[in-house]
Protein backbone atom coordinates (compact mmCIF):
# COMPACT_ATOMS: atom_id res chain seq x y z
CA UNK A 1 0.00 0.00 0.00
CA UNK A 2 1.17 3.64 -0.78
CA UNK A 3 1.90 5.73 2.53
CA UNK A 4 -1.04 8.28 3.18
CA UNK A 5 1.33 11.22 2.50
CA UNK A 6 2.41 10.04 -1.09
CA UNK A 7 -1.46 9.64 -2.25
CA UNK A 8 -2.11 11.10 -5.78
CA UNK A 9 -4.77 14.08 -6.40
CA UNK A 10 -7.14 12.31 -5.77
CA UNK A 11 -6.69 11.24 -2.19
CA UNK A 12 -4.84 14.78 -1.40
CA UNK A 13 -4.17 15.71 1.97
CA UNK A 14 -6.30 18.68 3.34
CA UNK A 15 -5.20 21.35 4.05
CA UNK A 16 -3.98 22.13 0.78
CA UNK A 17 -5.86 24.52 -2.01
CA UNK A 18 -4.97 25.26 -5.79
CA UNK A 19 -7.30 28.78 -5.56
CA UNK A 20 -7.16 32.16 -4.30
CA UNK A 21 -9.27 34.42 -2.82
CA UNK A 22 -10.48 38.64 -3.41
CA UNK A 23 -10.91 41.06 -0.67
CA UNK A 24 -11.72 44.61 -0.57
CA UNK A 25 -9.93 46.93 1.38
CA UNK A 26 -10.15 50.76 2.58
CA UNK A 27 -11.69 54.12 0.79
CA UNK A 28 -10.35 56.87 0.69
CA UNK A 29 -11.30 60.45 -0.90
CA UNK A 30 -8.48 63.18 -1.30
CA UNK A 31 -9.23 66.64 -1.50
CA UNK A 32 -7.36 69.39 -3.73
CA UNK A 33 -4.13 68.16 -6.02
CA UNK A 34 -2.58 64.66 -5.31
CA UNK A 35 0.77 64.64 -5.03
CA UNK A 36 2.97 61.67 -4.38
CA UNK A 37 6.12 62.59 -2.90
CA UNK A 38 7.23 58.75 -2.13
CA UNK A 39 6.15 57.86 -5.75
CA UNK A 40 8.74 60.59 -6.84
CA UNK A 41 11.83 59.43 -5.44
CA UNK A 42 11.31 56.02 -6.54
CA UNK A 43 11.05 56.69 -10.09
CA UNK A 44 13.71 59.46 -9.72
CA UNK A 45 16.09 56.03 -9.10
CA UNK A 46 14.30 54.00 -11.37
CA UNK A 47 14.91 56.16 -14.22
CA UNK A 48 18.60 56.53 -13.13
CA UNK A 49 19.23 52.77 -13.19
CA UNK A 50 17.17 52.38 -16.51
CA UNK A 51 19.60 54.94 -17.95
CA UNK A 52 22.62 53.41 -16.29
CA UNK A 53 21.68 49.81 -16.76
CA UNK A 54 20.31 49.45 -20.21
CA UNK A 55 23.66 50.60 -21.38
CA UNK A 56 25.71 48.19 -19.52
CA UNK A 57 23.28 45.38 -20.43
CA UNK A 58 23.96 46.32 -24.27
CA UNK A 59 27.21 46.39 -23.94
CA UNK A 60 27.91 42.99 -22.29
CA UNK A 61 25.21 41.18 -24.68
CA UNK A 62 27.18 42.81 -27.61
CA UNK A 63 31.00 41.36 -25.58
CA UNK A 64 29.42 38.17 -25.17
CA UNK A 65 28.17 37.82 -28.93
CA UNK A 66 31.76 38.55 -29.77
CA UNK A 67 33.59 36.28 -27.73
CA UNK A 68 31.19 33.50 -28.66
CA UNK A 69 31.42 33.90 -32.83
CA UNK A 70 35.02 35.03 -32.61
CA UNK A 71 35.43 31.46 -30.50
CA UNK A 72 33.20 29.27 -33.21
CA UNK A 73 35.60 30.98 -35.99
CA UNK A 74 38.60 29.23 -33.86
CA UNK A 75 37.28 25.72 -33.34
CA UNK A 76 35.14 25.07 -36.08
CA UNK A 77 37.84 23.47 -37.96
CA UNK A 78 39.23 21.53 -35.49
CA UNK A 79 36.18 20.01 -34.15
CA UNK A 80 36.87 15.94 -34.05
CA UNK A 81 33.69 13.71 -34.95
CA UNK A 82 33.52 10.59 -32.28
CA UNK A 83 30.77 7.26 -32.77
CA UNK A 84 29.36 7.62 -29.99
CA UNK A 85 28.90 3.70 -29.11
CA UNK A 86 32.71 3.71 -29.30
CA UNK A 87 35.10 4.25 -25.90
CA UNK A 88 36.32 8.48 -26.26
CA UNK A 89 39.65 6.81 -25.77
CA UNK A 90 39.59 5.13 -28.90
CA UNK A 91 38.82 8.15 -31.18
CA UNK A 92 40.25 11.13 -29.50
CA UNK A 93 43.12 12.14 -27.56
CA UNK A 94 43.31 14.60 -24.54
CA UNK A 95 42.52 18.01 -24.83
CA UNK A 96 40.78 17.73 -28.33
CA UNK A 97 37.42 19.30 -29.24
CA UNK A 98 35.34 16.26 -29.69
CA UNK A 99 31.55 16.25 -31.16
CA UNK A 100 29.02 12.98 -31.31
CA UNK A 101 25.21 12.63 -31.69
CA UNK A 102 23.29 9.50 -30.16
CA UNK A 103 19.96 8.25 -29.02
CA UNK A 104 20.82 6.82 -25.87
CA UNK A 105 20.78 9.79 -23.13
CA UNK A 106 21.21 8.35 -19.52
CA UNK A 107 21.65 9.89 -15.83
CA UNK A 108 20.00 10.78 -13.19
CA UNK A 109 19.29 14.13 -11.09
CA UNK A 110 18.34 14.11 -7.48
CA UNK A 111 17.15 16.94 -4.99
CA UNK A 112 18.67 15.88 -1.55
CA UNK A 113 16.25 18.25 0.57
CA UNK A 114 13.28 16.62 -0.79
CA UNK A 115 15.01 13.01 -1.90
CA UNK A 116 13.40 13.38 -5.15
CA UNK A 117 15.11 11.37 -7.58
CA UNK A 118 14.51 11.04 -11.36
CA UNK A 119 16.06 8.64 -14.20
CA UNK A 120 17.16 9.83 -17.49
CA UNK A 121 17.56 13.23 -16.89
CA UNK A 122 20.14 15.85 -17.38
CA UNK A 123 18.51 18.30 -15.26
CA UNK A 124 16.05 18.90 -12.40
CA UNK A 125 14.70 21.93 -11.54
CA UNK A 126 12.60 22.97 -8.75
CA UNK A 127 10.02 25.45 -8.84
CA UNK A 128 8.81 27.07 -5.56
CA UNK A 129 5.65 28.79 -5.67
CA UNK A 130 4.47 31.31 -2.56
CA UNK A 131 0.97 31.86 -1.11
CA UNK A 132 0.96 35.22 -0.84
CA UNK A 133 -1.36 38.54 -0.59
CA UNK A 134 -1.39 41.01 -3.42
CA UNK A 135 -2.65 45.21 -3.24
CA UNK A 136 -4.21 46.52 -6.14
CA UNK A 137 -4.18 50.22 -5.53
CA UNK A 138 -7.76 52.02 -7.77
CA UNK A 139 -7.37 55.70 -8.17
CA UNK A 140 -9.95 57.72 -10.15
CA UNK A 141 -9.75 61.32 -10.56
CA UNK A 142 -10.76 64.65 -11.79
CA UNK A 143 -8.90 67.09 -13.69
CA UNK A 144 -8.43 70.44 -12.55
CA UNK A 145 -6.33 73.64 -13.57
CA UNK A 146 -5.06 76.49 -12.76
CA UNK A 147 -2.59 79.43 -14.13
CA UNK A 148 -2.65 81.08 -16.95
CA UNK A 149 -0.73 82.05 -20.17
CA UNK A 150 2.96 80.06 -19.79
CA UNK A 151 2.27 78.47 -16.62
CA UNK A 152 -1.42 77.33 -17.09
CA UNK A 153 -1.48 73.45 -15.88
CA UNK A 154 -3.89 70.60 -15.47
CA UNK A 155 -3.57 68.27 -12.81
CA UNK A 156 -5.31 65.40 -11.14
CA UNK A 157 -6.88 66.62 -8.02
CA UNK A 158 -10.36 65.31 -6.06
CA UNK A 159 -9.18 61.32 -6.20
CA UNK A 160 -10.69 58.19 -4.82
CA UNK A 161 -8.34 55.85 -3.86
CA UNK A 162 -9.51 52.28 -3.26
CA UNK A 163 -7.30 49.06 -2.23
CA UNK A 164 -8.25 45.67 -3.38
CA UNK A 165 -6.60 42.51 -2.65
CA UNK A 166 -6.03 39.44 -4.13
CA UNK A 167 -4.56 35.79 -2.63
CA UNK A 168 -2.81 33.53 -4.94
CA UNK A 169 -0.18 31.48 -5.77
CA UNK A 170 3.00 33.81 -6.36
CA UNK A 171 6.34 32.95 -8.41
CA UNK A 172 7.90 34.74 -5.60
CA UNK A 173 7.43 36.58 -2.18
CA UNK A 174 5.86 40.26 -1.95
CA UNK A 175 6.75 42.09 1.24
CA UNK A 176 2.82 43.38 3.04
CA UNK A 177 4.89 45.52 5.15
CA UNK A 178 3.77 49.00 3.17
CA UNK A 179 0.25 47.76 2.56
CA UNK A 180 -2.63 50.01 3.21
CA UNK A 181 -3.84 47.05 5.53
CA UNK A 182 -0.65 45.55 6.59
CA UNK A 183 -2.07 43.33 9.51
CA UNK A 184 -4.97 42.14 7.83
CA UNK A 185 -3.01 40.82 4.84
CA UNK A 186 -0.01 39.50 6.22
CA UNK A 187 2.45 38.12 3.83
CA UNK A 188 4.77 35.70 6.05
CA UNK A 189 8.49 35.53 4.07
CA UNK A 190 9.36 32.11 5.06
CA UNK A 191 11.45 30.25 1.97
CA UNK A 192 13.41 27.29 3.40
CA UNK A 193 14.21 25.56 0.42
CA UNK A 194 14.17 28.48 -2.59
CA UNK A 195 14.31 27.53 -6.15
CA UNK A 196 17.08 25.31 -7.50
CA UNK A 197 18.35 23.39 -10.12
CA UNK A 198 20.09 19.83 -10.14
CA UNK A 199 22.40 18.53 -12.49
CA UNK A 200 23.04 15.31 -13.27
CA UNK A 201 26.58 13.71 -12.40
CA UNK A 202 26.50 10.47 -14.05
CA UNK A 203 25.07 11.91 -17.48
CA UNK A 204 26.38 9.81 -20.60
CA UNK A 205 25.33 10.48 -24.29
CA UNK A 206 26.24 7.07 -25.88
CA UNK A 207 29.25 5.73 -24.19
CA UNK A 208 30.73 9.20 -23.58
CA UNK A 209 30.43 10.84 -19.88
CA UNK A 210 29.25 14.12 -19.90
CA UNK A 211 30.46 16.41 -17.09
CA UNK A 212 28.21 18.65 -15.51
CA UNK A 213 30.17 22.08 -16.47
CA UNK A 214 28.98 21.52 -20.11
CA UNK A 215 25.30 21.15 -18.86
CA UNK A 216 25.76 24.21 -16.69
CA UNK A 217 27.74 25.99 -19.22
CA UNK A 218 26.56 30.05 -18.47
CA UNK A 219 27.90 30.81 -22.39
CA UNK A 220 25.94 28.05 -23.80
CA UNK A 221 21.74 27.78 -24.36
CA UNK A 222 21.00 24.90 -23.06
CA UNK A 223 18.14 23.52 -25.95
CA UNK A 224 16.60 20.63 -24.53
CA UNK A 225 13.21 18.94 -23.85
CA UNK A 226 11.78 20.01 -20.51
CA UNK A 227 8.73 18.23 -18.90
CA UNK A 228 7.24 18.74 -15.95
CA UNK A 229 6.53 15.75 -13.12
CA UNK A 230 3.64 14.09 -11.74
CA UNK A 231 3.49 11.36 -10.06
CA UNK A 232 0.71 9.11 -10.04
CA UNK A 233 -0.64 5.40 -9.80
CA UNK A 234 0.74 3.40 -12.84
CA UNK A 235 2.67 6.20 -13.99
CA UNK A 236 -0.41 7.10 -16.07
CA UNK A 237 -2.03 10.22 -16.57
CA UNK A 238 -5.57 10.47 -15.00
CA UNK A 239 -8.38 11.42 -17.43
CA UNK A 240 -9.99 14.73 -16.93
CA UNK A 241 -13.29 16.05 -18.42
CA UNK A 242 -11.26 18.60 -20.84
CA UNK A 243 -9.81 15.72 -23.21
CA UNK A 244 -12.29 15.44 -25.67
CA UNK A 245 -12.11 19.25 -26.21
CA UNK A 246 -8.44 19.07 -26.50
CA UNK A 247 -7.80 16.06 -28.63
CA UNK A 248 -10.76 17.60 -31.02
CA UNK A 249 -8.23 20.96 -31.49
CA UNK A 250 -5.53 18.78 -32.11
CA UNK A 251 -3.80 19.15 -29.24
CA UNK A 252 -2.33 15.39 -26.92
CA UNK A 253 -3.51 15.75 -23.54
CA UNK A 254 -0.36 15.90 -21.04
CA UNK A 255 2.40 16.34 -23.87
CA UNK A 256 4.44 18.65 -21.57
CA UNK A 257 4.36 16.37 -18.76
CA UNK A 258 6.41 13.58 -17.32
CA UNK A 259 4.36 11.06 -15.70
CA UNK A 260 6.72 8.68 -12.85
CA UNK A 261 4.80 5.78 -10.26
CA UNK A 262 3.70 7.57 -7.46
CA UNK A 263 6.09 4.31 -5.67
CA UNK A 264 9.27 6.05 -7.13
CA UNK A 265 8.32 9.00 -4.15
CA UNK A 266 8.44 6.19 -1.25
CA UNK A 267 11.21 7.45 1.31
CA UNK A 268 10.52 11.05 1.09
CA UNK A 269 8.37 11.36 3.94
CA UNK A 270 11.70 11.13 5.85
CA UNK A 271 13.47 14.07 4.02
CA UNK A 272 14.89 17.10 5.23
CA UNK A 273 11.92 18.99 3.78
CA UNK A 274 9.52 16.97 5.36
CA UNK A 275 10.59 16.43 8.59
CA UNK A 276 11.79 20.15 8.86
CA UNK A 277 8.84 21.91 6.97
CA UNK A 278 6.22 18.97 6.78
CA UNK A 279 6.55 19.17 2.75
CA UNK A 280 4.44 16.21 1.49
CA UNK A 281 3.03 15.06 -2.07
CA UNK A 282 -0.33 15.95 -2.58
CA UNK A 283 -0.66 15.85 -6.55
CA UNK A 284 -2.82 18.09 -8.19
CA UNK A 285 -0.39 18.57 -10.98
CA UNK A 286 2.72 17.39 -9.14
CA UNK A 287 3.33 19.49 -5.78
CA UNK A 288 4.90 18.72 -2.54
CA UNK A 289 2.92 21.46 0.01
CA UNK A 290 3.99 22.51 3.12
CA UNK A 291 1.29 24.52 5.25
CA UNK A 292 2.08 27.36 7.18
CA UNK A 293 0.96 27.53 10.53
CA UNK A 294 1.67 30.13 12.61
CA UNK A 295 2.47 30.27 16.22
CA UNK A 296 0.18 31.85 19.45
CA UNK A 297 2.57 34.43 19.82
CA UNK A 298 2.50 35.83 15.70
CA UNK A 299 -1.37 35.37 15.71
CA UNK A 300 -1.48 38.00 18.95
CA UNK A 301 0.05 40.02 17.03
CA UNK A 302 -1.74 40.39 13.91
CA UNK A 303 -4.58 40.32 15.67
CA UNK A 304 -3.51 43.19 17.79
CA UNK A 305 -2.15 44.97 14.23
CA UNK A 306 -5.59 44.31 12.69
CA UNK A 307 -6.97 46.10 15.83
CA UNK A 308 -4.87 48.98 15.37
CA UNK A 309 -5.86 49.67 11.54
CA UNK A 310 -9.61 48.90 12.35
CA UNK A 311 -9.80 45.46 10.09
CA UNK A 312 -9.97 43.11 12.88
CA UNK A 313 -14.10 42.31 12.27
CA UNK A 314 -13.98 42.84 8.75
CA UNK A 315 -15.57 39.74 7.48
CA UNK A 316 -15.74 39.18 4.02
CA UNK A 317 -17.33 36.40 1.19
CA UNK A 318 -14.28 36.05 -0.20
CA UNK A 319 -13.23 34.80 3.30
CA UNK A 320 -15.24 31.63 3.40
CA UNK A 321 -13.75 30.89 0.25
CA UNK A 322 -11.71 27.75 -0.25
CA UNK A 323 -7.60 29.21 -0.65
CA UNK A 324 -4.56 28.49 0.45
CA UNK A 325 -3.50 30.25 3.32
CA UNK A 326 -0.81 33.53 3.54
CA UNK A 327 3.03 31.72 4.06
CA UNK A 328 1.69 28.39 2.34
CA UNK A 329 4.70 26.78 0.10
CA UNK A 330 4.14 24.10 -2.96
CA UNK A 331 6.71 22.83 -5.04
CA UNK A 332 6.92 21.61 -8.53
CA UNK A 333 9.72 19.78 -10.77
CA UNK A 334 10.46 19.79 -14.36
CA UNK A 335 12.89 17.76 -15.89
CA UNK A 336 15.45 17.83 -19.05
CA UNK A 337 14.99 14.26 -20.36
CA UNK A 338 15.88 14.41 -24.49
CA UNK A 339 15.69 11.28 -25.82
CA UNK A 340 18.66 12.05 -28.46
CA UNK A 341 21.06 14.68 -28.26
CA UNK A 342 24.22 16.24 -29.80
CA UNK A 343 27.13 17.16 -27.71
CA UNK A 344 30.61 19.27 -28.36
CA UNK A 345 33.01 19.86 -25.71
CA UNK A 346 36.54 18.50 -24.71
CA UNK A 347 37.84 15.64 -24.18
CA UNK A 348 39.41 15.67 -20.39
CA UNK A 349 40.15 13.14 -18.04
CA UNK A 350 37.43 11.83 -15.61
CA UNK A 351 37.53 12.35 -12.47
CA UNK A 352 35.91 9.40 -11.30
CA UNK A 353 37.48 6.71 -13.68
CA UNK A 354 41.67 6.47 -13.93
CA UNK A 355 42.59 6.90 -16.94
CA UNK A 356 38.89 7.68 -19.23
CA UNK A 357 38.08 10.57 -20.96
CA UNK A 358 34.83 12.56 -20.50
CA UNK A 359 33.55 15.80 -22.07
CA UNK A 360 34.50 18.70 -20.20
CA UNK A 361 34.37 22.74 -21.51
CA UNK A 362 36.87 23.53 -23.76
CA UNK A 363 38.79 27.01 -23.27
CA UNK A 364 39.62 28.83 -26.19
CA UNK A 365 42.79 31.36 -26.90
CA UNK A 366 41.22 34.09 -25.76
CA UNK A 367 39.76 32.70 -22.76
CA UNK A 368 36.08 31.52 -24.04
CA UNK A 369 34.65 28.77 -22.27
CA UNK A 370 33.17 26.58 -25.33
CA UNK A 371 30.53 23.43 -24.31
CA UNK A 372 27.60 23.06 -26.20
CA UNK A 373 24.53 20.57 -25.95
CA UNK A 374 21.66 20.25 -28.39
CA UNK A 375 18.85 17.79 -28.61
CA UNK A 376 18.56 15.62 -31.84
CA UNK A 377 21.00 14.76 -34.05
CA UNK A 378 22.85 18.10 -34.93
CA UNK A 379 26.20 18.37 -36.92
CA UNK A 380 28.72 21.09 -35.31
CA UNK A 381 28.52 23.94 -37.93
CA UNK A 382 24.35 23.44 -37.22
CA UNK A 383 25.15 23.55 -33.54
CA UNK A 384 27.24 26.87 -33.91
CA UNK A 385 24.23 28.67 -36.27
CA UNK A 386 21.43 28.23 -33.32
CA UNK A 387 23.77 29.06 -30.83
CA UNK A 388 24.87 32.40 -32.73
CA UNK A 389 20.82 32.78 -33.57
CA UNK A 390 20.14 32.82 -29.80
CA UNK A 391 22.60 35.34 -29.46
CA UNK A 392 21.82 37.79 -31.56
CA UNK A 393 18.50 37.49 -30.43
CA UNK A 394 19.54 38.98 -27.54
CA UNK A 395 21.54 41.55 -28.96
CA UNK A 396 18.69 42.38 -30.80
CA UNK A 397 16.62 42.85 -27.80
CA UNK A 398 19.08 44.46 -26.07
CA UNK A 399 19.39 47.47 -28.54
CA UNK A 400 15.20 47.43 -29.04
CA UNK A 401 15.63 48.16 -25.13
CA UNK A 402 18.24 50.81 -25.40
CA UNK A 403 15.18 53.07 -27.51
CA UNK A 404 12.87 53.80 -24.68
CA UNK A 405 15.88 54.36 -22.80
CA UNK A 406 17.27 57.16 -25.22
CA UNK A 407 13.69 58.75 -25.09
CA UNK A 408 14.11 59.18 -21.74
CA UNK A 409 17.58 60.47 -22.02
CA UNK A 410 16.79 62.93 -24.50
CA UNK A 411 14.20 64.07 -22.85
CA UNK A 412 16.09 64.55 -19.25
CA UNK A 413 18.84 65.81 -21.34
CA UNK A 414 16.81 68.42 -22.84
CA UNK A 415 15.02 69.52 -19.68
CA UNK A 416 18.96 69.93 -18.12
CA UNK A 417 19.59 72.14 -20.33
CA UNK A 418 17.06 74.35 -20.70
CA UNK A 419 15.30 73.26 -24.42
CA UNK A 420 12.47 71.41 -25.22
CA UNK A 421 11.22 69.50 -28.56
CA UNK A 422 7.98 70.56 -30.56
CA UNK A 423 6.68 67.32 -31.00
CA UNK A 424 7.18 63.78 -30.29
CA UNK A 425 8.55 63.05 -33.98
CA UNK A 426 11.85 65.63 -32.96
CA UNK A 427 11.96 63.34 -29.60
CA UNK A 428 12.00 60.03 -31.54
CA UNK A 429 14.41 61.14 -34.28
CA UNK A 430 16.80 62.42 -31.41
CA UNK A 431 16.51 59.58 -29.59
CA UNK A 432 17.30 57.17 -32.87
CA UNK A 433 20.63 59.61 -33.19
CA UNK A 434 22.08 59.04 -29.82
CA UNK A 435 20.79 55.24 -30.01
CA UNK A 436 22.65 54.89 -33.22
CA UNK A 437 25.46 56.75 -32.27
CA UNK A 438 25.79 54.94 -28.97
CA UNK A 439 25.33 51.49 -30.62
CA UNK A 440 27.80 52.03 -33.81
CA UNK A 441 30.56 53.26 -30.97
CA UNK A 442 29.91 49.93 -29.21
CA UNK A 443 30.44 48.31 -32.51
CA UNK A 444 34.13 49.77 -33.15
CA UNK A 445 34.87 48.99 -29.54
CA UNK A 446 33.81 45.83 -29.07
CA UNK A 447 34.26 44.45 -32.87
CA UNK A 448 37.60 46.38 -33.54
CA UNK A 449 37.04 45.92 -37.60
CA UNK A 450 37.21 42.00 -37.21
CA UNK A 451 35.47 39.26 -38.81
CA UNK A 452 33.98 41.32 -41.01
CA UNK A 453 33.97 43.20 -44.59
CA UNK A 454 35.35 46.71 -45.81
CA UNK A 455 31.62 47.05 -46.32
CA UNK A 456 30.82 46.46 -43.01
CA UNK A 457 33.07 48.45 -41.49
CA UNK A 458 32.50 51.61 -43.04
CA UNK A 459 28.51 51.18 -42.65
CA UNK A 460 29.91 51.53 -38.57
CA UNK A 461 31.34 54.30 -39.01
CA UNK A 462 28.90 55.56 -41.17
CA UNK A 463 26.09 54.80 -38.69
CA UNK A 464 27.85 56.38 -36.16
CA UNK A 465 28.10 59.88 -38.22
CA UNK A 466 24.67 59.45 -39.51
CA UNK A 467 23.55 58.94 -35.76
CA UNK A 468 25.23 61.80 -34.25
CA UNK A 469 24.05 64.39 -37.54
CA UNK A 470 20.49 63.08 -36.60
CA UNK A 471 20.87 63.87 -33.30
CA UNK A 472 22.20 67.05 -33.73
CA UNK A 473 19.79 68.68 -36.26
CA UNK A 474 17.12 66.99 -33.70
CA UNK A 475 18.58 69.19 -30.72
CA UNK A 476 18.94 72.83 -33.58
CA UNK A 477 15.37 72.41 -33.82
CA UNK A 478 14.41 72.43 -30.16
CA UNK A 479 12.32 75.53 -28.73
CA UNK A 480 12.73 76.95 -25.14
CA UNK A 481 11.57 74.61 -22.35
CA UNK A 482 8.80 75.29 -20.37
CA UNK A 483 10.48 73.95 -17.41
CA UNK A 484 13.18 77.00 -16.70
CA UNK A 485 16.67 77.65 -18.10
CA UNK A 486 18.30 73.60 -17.15
CA UNK A 487 19.48 71.95 -14.18
CA UNK A 488 18.95 69.32 -11.76
CA UNK A 489 16.16 71.44 -10.13
CA UNK A 490 14.34 71.30 -14.00
CA UNK A 491 14.84 67.93 -14.13
CA UNK A 492 13.56 66.93 -10.50
CA UNK A 493 10.28 69.23 -11.65
CA UNK A 494 9.75 67.50 -14.97
CA UNK A 495 10.19 63.98 -12.89
CA UNK A 496 7.65 65.61 -10.36
CA UNK A 497 5.22 66.44 -12.77
CA UNK A 498 5.39 63.06 -14.82
CA UNK A 499 4.69 61.05 -11.59
CA UNK A 500 1.95 63.33 -10.55
CA UNK A 501 0.38 63.60 -13.72
CA UNK A 502 0.42 67.29 -14.13
CA UNK A 503 0.43 68.39 -17.85
CA UNK A 504 0.93 72.15 -19.12
CA UNK A 505 -0.85 73.50 -21.28
CA UNK A 506 1.02 75.62 -24.11
CA UNK A 507 -0.80 78.99 -25.59
CA UNK A 508 -2.32 78.84 -28.64
CA UNK A 509 0.29 80.14 -31.40
CA UNK A 510 -0.36 80.70 -34.81
CA UNK A 511 0.59 77.98 -36.93
CA UNK A 512 3.30 78.05 -39.23
CA UNK A 513 3.50 76.29 -42.59
CA UNK A 514 5.18 72.71 -42.01
CA UNK A 515 7.86 71.88 -44.56
CA UNK A 516 5.61 69.19 -46.12
CA UNK A 517 8.53 67.47 -48.38
CA UNK A 518 10.30 66.85 -45.58
CA UNK A 519 7.75 64.60 -43.39
CA UNK A 520 8.48 61.70 -45.95
CA UNK A 521 12.26 61.96 -45.92
CA UNK A 522 12.51 62.28 -41.84
CA UNK A 523 10.51 58.83 -41.70
CA UNK A 524 12.13 56.77 -44.16
CA UNK A 525 15.14 58.11 -42.37
CA UNK A 526 13.77 56.58 -38.95
CA UNK A 527 12.98 53.65 -40.48
CA UNK A 528 16.16 52.41 -42.02
CA UNK A 529 18.09 53.82 -39.30
CA UNK A 530 16.23 51.74 -36.85
CA UNK A 531 16.53 48.50 -38.82
CA UNK A 532 20.27 48.87 -39.45
CA UNK A 533 20.44 49.39 -35.38
CA UNK A 534 18.47 46.82 -34.68
CA UNK A 535 19.75 43.99 -36.81
CA UNK A 536 23.05 45.43 -37.95
CA UNK A 537 22.18 45.57 -42.16
CA UNK A 538 24.88 47.15 -43.23
CA UNK A 539 23.16 48.54 -46.33
CA UNK A 540 20.27 49.86 -44.39
CA UNK A 541 23.04 51.61 -42.12
CA UNK A 542 25.04 52.91 -45.58
CA UNK A 543 21.05 54.19 -46.84
CA UNK A 544 20.73 55.96 -43.22
CA UNK A 545 23.50 57.94 -43.56
CA UNK A 546 22.97 59.40 -47.22
CA UNK A 547 19.50 59.90 -45.98
CA UNK A 548 20.87 61.73 -43.17
CA UNK A 549 23.26 63.59 -45.51
CA UNK A 550 19.97 65.02 -47.75
CA UNK A 551 17.82 65.64 -44.58
CA UNK A 552 20.38 67.67 -43.20
CA UNK A 553 20.92 69.92 -46.26
CA UNK A 554 16.97 69.83 -46.93
CA UNK A 555 16.59 71.56 -43.32
CA UNK A 556 19.44 73.43 -43.40
CA UNK A 557 18.21 74.94 -46.45
CA UNK A 558 14.65 75.37 -45.56
CA UNK A 559 15.46 76.63 -42.19
CA UNK A 560 17.42 79.69 -44.19
CA UNK A 561 14.67 79.97 -46.51
CA UNK A 562 12.20 80.66 -43.82
CA UNK A 563 13.92 83.06 -42.15
CA UNK A 564 14.99 85.34 -45.53
CA UNK A 565 10.96 85.24 -46.12
CA UNK A 566 9.92 86.45 -43.15
CA UNK A 567 12.60 89.37 -42.92
CA UNK A 568 11.22 90.59 -46.09
CA UNK A 569 7.44 89.49 -45.10
CA UNK A 570 6.58 86.85 -47.05
CA UNK A 571 4.95 83.71 -45.39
Amino acid sequence: SIPLLLRPSSCAMPGYSGGGTLRFGATYYVHGERRASLKEWIAFILLACFLLLTPFILCMTEIQYHDMLVAFREVEDSVVECNADMDLTACADQGELVHLSSDRVTGSATDPDFGVSVSSALKLDRKVEYCQWMEHRHEKCKTCHSGSGKSKRSYRCNCVVTYTYSKGWRSRRHNSLLFNQPAAHYNPQRDPFPAASFTSANAKIGQAHVLPEIIDNPHAFFRTSQHRLDWTHGAQRPPRWFDPITKFFGYTPGSGQRFEAVENLRGTEHSLAAQRENFYYVGHGGYFFSPHVPDQASLLLQYFGEFLEGSLLNWQIGDMLPSCTAGDIRVSYSAYDPSEASVVGRATPHPRTEGGLALGLFETSRGYKLGVLHEGFKEPYEMFDKEAAEGKKKVAGARALLFPCSLLFVKALAVFLGRGFADWKERALAAVGVEGAFVATVWVLVWRFEMSTVAQDVSMVCLGLASAMLACIAYSRTQESEFGDGGWRDVWNWITEWVNGIKRIPEAEEEEEEEFFLRPLSLSLFSFLALGVAFSLPSFACFSALASAEYASATFFCSSSTSMYRRIGFR
